[in-house]
Parts: C-alpha cells; structure tokens; sequence
C-alpha cells in the first residue's frame, strides 16, 4: 500500500480541445488510481498513545486529543463511507435498527497480515463477517435499557491495507422524526461532540439537494452556534466550526443524472464551494442500483474494492458528455471546469478526510507537549511525595518529624496569637482578621457548641440596634465591626461580655417577693421585717440571673477562640508551609497534639472557673452593708497623679467652695477637682463599719420600706456586678491567656505528649503512625507507571514535531525502531527511578515483618506502666491504639462531649443549673405535677405546662439568632432605658461534638 499522497495538477477551467480533455481525464484517473496515505504509523502511535494516557490517568479535559466525528442526516451515506474505510460491509440500516450510540472504528496498519485479511482486535473473537450482526445487536440492546448512550462503542480493526486511522460515526439526523424524544436524542449527542473543539467535523450532505434544502447542514450549524447551548447550556458556542470541518457531498451519481449542462454543473458545483469555504467534495457510493443485502458478503467486499475505479470509469464518462456540445465549431457551450475534477472520488474524499486530522493534530503538538510536561511535573512531584513517605515509614525519622511538629507547633501558635512579624505573611491581618459578626456566625456553626439559654445574650444583630448611641456606648459598633486577629479576639470578647452585663436591666422585685425574703424566725423569737435577710437573698438572686449562665457562655467562647487559633496553625503547618505534608495521615499523632493542647487550655478555663466560682460564691455569701461606702472610700483615696479623662467632663450645675470662697468660676467643675479636694479616709473608716444602711421604720402593713429595701439591693448589685465582672475576667487572663501568650515556654515532661514519645519505642512510633507499606509500594507503582507512559508520549510528540517541520512521512521500518528506542529509554527509566526506592526499601524491610498483635499487647502493656491513673493520659494511650481515622475522631468527640459539658458546669454554686434561664427550667417541673397528698404512687401530670404563676420576666418570639434554632428566644431591649429585657439562646439538643479541625476533611 503507497504511503505519500498524490498530488493532481488541475487543468484550466476554459475551452479545451478533445485531446487536452482527454488527457486531463486520464491525468484525474491517474490521481485516483491507487488508495494515498498521509497518515504514517508514527503519528497514529501518538495519537492512541495519547488517547490511552488520557483516559488512564483521567487526563480528557488536559489533553485537547484531536479526532474526527462524521455527522450528517440519516441515509445521507454514513454507513457507506465508513464501508470504505473498513474494506468490508459493516451496515445494519437493513436490519431496521437505528444507531443509539456513536461508533468509534479504530483502523491500524499490520504488515504482517496477509492481502485481504482483516482482523478484529476489540472486541475480541469477533470477525468482519458478525460485525454487522454485532452492531445491531448492541444497538437493539442500548433501545431496551439507555435508550441512547452518549459514550462511543469501540471497533478496533488490523489489515495491511489500512492507513492508521481513528474515526467516529454518530446516529444520523432525524429532523422528520415525528417522536420528538428521539430527535432530540440524536441532537444532544451531536451538539456534545460537534461544540467540542477536540473533534474536527466531517459533514455530509447528498450532492443533488439543493442548497436552501439542507435542513442537515442547518441542524448542524445550530447546534454549533446557538447561545446558549440546546441541550448542554456548559458547552461554549463554537462559531467557526467550518474552520475546522469539510463538507462531503454524498449520492453524486444523482447529481451526475439530473445534471447534463457543463455551464449549469460549473456553476452548482462553485456555488457549493463558496458554501462551505472551499473545503467540499463529491463521491459516488453506489452504481446501477447496486444493493448490498442482496449479496453475499464476499461479492460486497469485491464491490467495494472495485468501486474506485468503477467511479473514476463512470465520472470521465459523464465529464466527456458534458464537453461534447463544446467541441462543435463554432460552440456556445462551455466544457466541464477540470479544477473541480481533483474533487471527486471516494479515494479524494478518503484524502481530505485524513488531512483534516493529520493537520490538527500537527496543529496540536505544542500545546499537548506543554500539557505532557506539566502532567509530568506534577507526577514526578507526587512520585517525589511518596517517596519521602516511605523514606518516613522508618521510626527514627517519624520520631523526628513528630517532636519537631511539636516544636513548631508551639512556636508558630506563640507568634501568631502575638501577631508578630515572624508569622506575618501566612497569617496575613487582611486573611486572618475577623469582625464580630465572622465570630458569632463561625461559633454557631461550631461542633462543639453546647446550646444554652442565657437572659442576658445579646446577637450581633440586637447590639447593632442597641448599640446606636455613642454618648452611652462610645464606638462599640466600630469595634464590633473592627476585623481582628490574634489575642485580640479575646480582648473583644471581654468587652461585649461587659457591654451584655452592664445592659442588663435585673428583674423588678415585688413586694411579694421581698416580704418572702424577708421571712425568718431564729431562735424561736421571730425577727419581724428582716430587711437585712431580703438583701442578701436578693442580691444573690439577681447576680445569679445575670451571671450564672453568662459565665457558660463565655467559656464556650473563650474555648471556641482557642480552637479556632489551634486550627488555623495546624493547617498552616500540615497544607501551606510544606514542612510537614507526610503527616497529614498521622491521625494517631495529630489527635494526640490536640488533645495536649486542649488540656492546656481547659487546665486554664478550670482554674479560672473556680477563682470565678469561690468569687461569686463570696461576694454573695457573705453582702456587708459596708460594701458600696467601702468601694466609695477605695475611689477617694487612690492618688490623683493618673490623669484619667474620664473624669475632665465639665458639670455647669456645680460648684465648688472653701471657707466661703467659689474655688471654680463659671460654675464648671471637673470630677478631677472633686477628687483632688477630697480627703482621703481615715484608717479607722475601714475599721468600723457605719452605723446603719437600712432603715429602722419598717411597718408591715404598708411596706414603707421597700422602696428603701429596693434602692439599697439595686446598688448592692451594682457594686458586686462590678466587682465579679473584674474578677472574671482577670481570672481568664491570668489562667488562660497569659499561658497561650506564653505557650513556647511551656517545658515539656515525662508525662507530656513530648515526652511520651520520646519514650516510645520503634514498634510503638511504627503503630502510632500507622505505617502501611504495602500501600505506598502500590501508589509508587502507579506513578511509576505514569511517568513512563508521559515520557514515552512526549517521545513521540518530539518527533512528530520533529517530522512536521522537516516534512515527509515515516516509514513504517523507522517507526518500528523508533518503538524499539522507546522501549529501551523506558528500561532505562524505570533502573533510574526505582534506584533510591530499592535502597529505602531495603532499609525498612526489617520492620515489615513486625507481628500487629504482638505489637498490641505489648503496647499496651508499656501504656499501662503507671501512666494510666491520669484520666488524660488514659485518654493519648486510647487514642494511639485506635484503629482508624474515624474511631479516633469518635473518641476526641466523646472526649469534647464530656469535659465542655463539665467546664460548663465548673462554676456552679449549689442549686445552679444550665437550664436555669429557660422559660421552664428542669427543676421547677415538680410543681406541674398533680398528687395525691396521701401518697405518690399515682401521679396524673397537667395537659398544659405550668403557667398559673407567670414568670418575672417575658421571653418574647425570636428576634436575633441565627434561625437554624427554632426554640431561640429574644426580646429587644428599649433603648430609651438603655437596658433590655431577657435574651436567650436555646435548644432542646446540642449536637454531637467533633473535632473541628482539618481532620474532618481529609
């Protein structure tokens, strides 16, 4: 089989002699006298190699892989000239079967296979002679179930007298289809291949219709330019597909009998050229009515072998009665243009159709050089990757690498809680900085979040309203607004816990609720109107409703700003600075380092939780009348040499004088004078206390002395609310935050996770890190692979790109050595990359035999060795033996779940309870139940909750937290009082605790 083109030098389109004509005749025969090939097995080697890779390593959408697609109406004579390429008859329209899905037929030249044989390759056991047959079976079987399927049926065949060639056949155009499912079908699967720019279009069109008739060609640029798409609206609009398409003009034979004027065939055939830019082309498929399922199938591959020359025999005899008229002397008639004779012929349609390909494909080279190169990259970095892993698998390095991620780990925190310059740009302030409101919402969706009520809440949303005027509140709106980062996020929270406190309006006491109070008999002399009982019940009453559950919500804000920081530094650490990728797997370890750091920061929330509890606890114990006077006194002897601006505001409405004399003119004085002019109190002031704070005048009957009772217990709470929330938040700063601050000081002990890993032994560090060798020698192998299959393909783009410049083909003895040279550069890869993993593999084959159970016991036997008595320790020996990734976030969810549940509670008094703000707390749900008073074997609870008594304080509809939390109560507080009703955030469950950390999404 000839492998270069022909080429035909076309004859003038004017009057010619018999002679001249006929010698153009015999020259356009020469031209079609033997099948041309401009497809060598080189570039046909890269093509299906490319296609392979593509499709191996999930490569598609990378490697823009030309390929051709024939498209055109149904009987327009697909089948046929797909025939022709194959040698042999494939078509099953006679069946009655209609195409479901496209056909890629993958031709391959072999040398090796004798004249006329023709094999199959795929699918196996299948010859010429059943390919029919095949096909319409698969069809028939595509109607029953899908319908239609998108994705080609692959027919990969061998002959030698093929050129190496890949085409795709789709179902043909069925714009008369009255069922309407079915046209739309066959368009979807078209407009898919013919918008996307890998395909380079062959369209055909019978030649005798007229131009104005070609609803194909119609349907077709349709789908390739509407905007936006018909069927798949992600496809982009392709508008120059004919840059990229020829068009073949089909059933020529009927236009060769309807059309006997040389003037007229001149110019149809020029106008379709102008059509279709040129790029057009006629053939003939079948003569005298030839009908192929009335032959046998050898007397059809003999036709079609025959056809070529069978065509070239009829179209010279049509040409010559074209120019007959013109020989006449003289003659009015034109002869036939023999530059459009170059254009006619099976074997000039097969031609064009090859160079199509042949020249995108060359056209594609570079860019799928680039795209190679970049894939290999990525692959040798991936390969690189695994090694390291394995190199990493040995204990002595992963010990390392853990006390040094340890180290890290700590250092980093320090720098980025501190904002220091050191950690500036991968905790950049415009990245990492958060306002109030990114706060609140992050800390909602937080998985550790334990839901609560608490009456004095406020929303962002409830402080943007309230928050409005700057006299009372100052610039709270910009610093709720004001993005931050670091420590001070923390230094914002104690100001909106304040913001919330100082809001609060307490309750309004009734005079049942403090004759209530009042009552008490000691001695068994009653005391009448103890007023100085009531106080003390009170204060503790309303500093319990304001502060009790306001604590639990701080420290699950302040727990909350940990994790968050401890979270940002992990993945920084595992997924940015690249130091240590190899552990993003280490669960065992990583669970273990934030479990250490978790017990840091609760040991602080603990002991700040107690100072906070003991505080509480005494500051409304044990109420001395003396409190306020005593805070009074404090003010007016602390020195005057601090400048405080506070105190510089003018107050027109006094005045100050000594021994008669105006000090300040202009009636203005300063709390700066005031203070200055004050004399300190005398030692003995705080010796004694006053002789009386309440009054004496008490009358039951009119209660004279609530009203008194009620100012005296107002500012009470006022000096101990102030009191409590200083010491509240120096507890926090003092346990918690200065040792986060500090945390690259903390020295590590035995007990310690650093220490207890230098303490363990090979087996254990191999356990811990859960090593899986045979798992990294798979993926080494897989990469292996596919660095050799892209350095291969990027062989053969090289001398293809190589062959496009210097021109000409390869023959098909080079192609084969150039396979062999292939083959060897291959070996000789594989040698170099396989030499640094036989060394590390020989360095761990040692550990690879380590039984797993016997590693278990005796792990468990070191763990117990005196280390278990500590509840955390029992908690990093649970969490090294567990066995996967999700067994270990289930027991740091656990270990989550119980201790915040725990912190919350940590500063409870004796009768407090997490549900104390709630409408209906648990504890009073005694007192809906309806008994027998002589026994409580029976008891018959109330069809409504319990409502006869309302309580002290309303708890409207929500107004201000997030709406995934239906039971979310809120009542807005005036903002002429400047104080608000209860808020609350509740629900019936929290959810299940997890590590929120970039575990979960590994």
């Amino acid at each position: 089989t000839s492998r270069e083109m022909n080429t035909t030098t076309p004859g003038p389109s004017q009057r010619h002699g018999s002679s001249q004509s006929q010698q153009n005749l015999g020259a356009s025969a020469a031209s079609s006298s033997s099948p041309a090939s401009i497809i060598d097995p080189a570039a046909f080697e890269l093509y299906t190699r490319l296609k392979k890779i593509a499709k191996d390593y999930n490569l598609e959408s990378k490697l823009q892989i030309p390929q051709l697609v024939i498209v055109g109406e149904t009987s327009v004579g697909k089948s046929m000239l797909v025939q022709y390429f194959l040698r042999f008859p494939c078509s099953f329209s006679q069946a009655k079967v209609a195409t479901r899905c496209p056909v890629a037929y993958r031709l391959r030249y072999n040398p090796r296979l004798n004249d006329g044989e023709i094999k199959i390759i795929e699918p196996v056991g299948l010859t010429p002679q059943k390919l029919a047959d095949h096909l319409a079976d698969y069809m028939k079987q595509i109607e029953n179930t899908d319908g239609f399927r998108l994705e080609p049926h692959t027919i990969e065949l061998e002959s030698n007298a093929y050129s190496d060639f890949e085409i795709l056949d789709i179902p043909g155009l069925v714009g008369g289809e009255r069922d309407e499912r079915h046209r739309k079908a066959v368009e979807r699967i078209t407009e898919a291949y013919v918008r996307n720019r890998n395909f380079m279009i062959v369209q055909l069109r019978e030649a005798h219709q007229p131009l104005v008739n070609a609803n194909g060609m119609l349907t077709i640029y349709r789908l390739c330019t509407s905007v936006p798409a018909e069927y798949n609206r992600d496809l982009p609009p392709r508008p120059d597909y004919l840059d990229h398409t020829v068009t073949i003009q089909t059933k020529f034979n009927i236009f060769m009998s309807e059309n006997t004027n040389a003037k007229d065939v001149n110019n149809l055939i020029d106008a379709m050229k102008i059509e279709y830019g040129g790029k057009t082309y006629f053939t003939n498929m079948i003569f005298d009515g030839y009908t192929m399922s009335d032959h046998l199938y050898d007397e059809n591959v003999k036709y079609i072998a025959d056809l070529p020359e069978l065509e070239k025999e009829k179209v010279n005899e049509w040409i010559e009665k074209l120019n007959q008229p013109a020989h006449a002397q003289p003659s009015r008639f034109e002869f036939f243009n023999q530059q459009n004779r170059p254009l006619i012929g099976i074997d000039i349609v097969r031609t064009k159709i090859q160079e199509l390909w042949i020249k995108a494909i060359y056209s594609a080279l570079p860019d799928l050089n680039v795209a190679i190169h970049e894939q290999l990259v990525n692959a040798r970095q991936r390969y690189n990757a695994a090694l390291k892993q394995l190199e990493q698998q040995n204990p002595k390095t992963v010990k390392t690498d853990y006390t040094n991620y340890i180290n890290d780990f700590h250092s980093v925190f320090t720098s980025y809680i501190n904002m220091k310059s050191e950690t500036d740009i991968p905790f950049s302030y415009s990245k990492c900085s958060k306002t109030y409101a990114d706060i609140e919402c992050e800390y909602e969706q937080w998985k550790r979040r334990i839901l609560h009520t608490w009456r004095a809440y406020l929303s962002y949303k409830d402080m943007k309203q309230l928050f409005t005027d700057r006299e009372e509140y100052g610039d709270m709106l910009n610093t709720l607004d004001c993005p931050l980062a670091g420590a001070r996020h923390f230094h914002r929270l104690e100001q909106v816990f304040k913001a919330m406190i100082y809001t609060f309006k307490p309750r309004q006491l009734t005079r049942g609720e403090i004759e209530t109070a009042e009552s008490h008999i000691a001695y068994s002399i009653s005391t009448g109107e103890n007023l100085e009982k009531a106080t003390r019940e009170l204060v503790r009453s309303l500093i319990r409703d304001t502060f009790l559950i306001g604590i639990c919500w701080l420290t699950q804000m302040y727990i909350f700003l940990c994790d968050m920081l401890q979270n940002d530094v992990t993945k920084y650490l595992l997924f940015t600075a690249n130091q240590y990728p190899q552990l993003r797997n280490h669960f065992r370890f990583l669970h273990c380092v934030e479990l250490s750091y978790h017990k840091t920061v609760r040991t602080g929330v603990r002991e700040s939780l107690q100072l906070i509890k003991l505080a509480r606890n005494a500051s409304t114990s044990y109420i001395t009348h003396d409190l306020t006077i005593n805070i009074k006194k404090l003010a007016y002897s602390i020195p005057t040499e601090i400048k405080h601006k506070e105190l510089d505001g003018l107050n027109r409405r006094m005045t100050m004088s000594m021994n008669d004399h105006i000090v300040q003119v202009n009636n203005q004085t300063t709390g700066a004078d005031i203070f200055e002019r004050i004399s300190p109190a005398k030692i003995q002031s705080y010796l004694y206390a006053s002789e009386s704070y309440l009054t004496a005048d008490r009358n039951p009957q009119t209660a004279n002395h609530h009203d008194h009772g009620q100012r005296v217990i107002l500012e009470m709470y006022s000096a101990v609310r102030g009191q409590l929330i200083q010491i509240i938040i120096a507890a926090f700063n003092t346990s918690l935050l200065i040792k986060l601050h500090e945390f690259d000081t903390i020295r590590p002990d035995i007990n310690s996770l650093y220490g207890r890993l230098m303490g363990m032994s090979d087996q254990q560090i191999v356990r811990m890190a859960n090593v899986k060798f045979d798992e990294i020698r798979k993926e080494l192998d897989k990469i292996e692979a596919e660095i050799i299959d892209l350095e291969n393909v990027r062989f053969y783009i090289d001398k293809a790109m190589k062959q496009s410049i210097s021109g000409g083909n390869i023959s098909a003895a080079a192609s084969d050595n150039l396979q062999h040279d292939s083959e060897e550069e291959n070996n000789a890869r594989k040698q170099q990359l396989r030499k640094k993993r036989k060394h590390i593999e020989k360095e761990l084959g040692k550990l690879r035999t380590i039984d797993h159970e016997t590693n278990a016991i005796e792990e468990q036997h070191d763990e117990s060795n005196g280390s278990d008595d500590e509840e955390m320790e029992d908690y990093v020996s649970q969490l090294i033996r567990s066995r996967s990734k999700i067994e270990a976030n289930q027991l740091l969810a656990n270990i989550y779940k119980e201790e915040d549940s725990q912190d919350m509670e940590a500063a409870f008094l004796k009768g407090d309870s997490l549900d104390a703000d709630k409408h209906v707390p648990k504890a009073q749900r005694h007192l809906a139940l309806v008994a027998d008073r002589t026994t409580y074997d029976a008891v018959d609870l109330p069809q409504t909750p319990l409502s006869s008594a309302p309580l002290p304080f309303p708890f409207p509809a929500p107004q201000s937290v997030s709406p995934q939390f239906s039971s979310i109560t809120t009542t807005m507080p005036s903002a002429f009082d400047h104080s608000h009703q209860p808020s609350s955030v509740q629900g019936t469950a929290a959810p299940l605790p997890r590590s929120d950390t970039y575990l979960d999404s590994l």
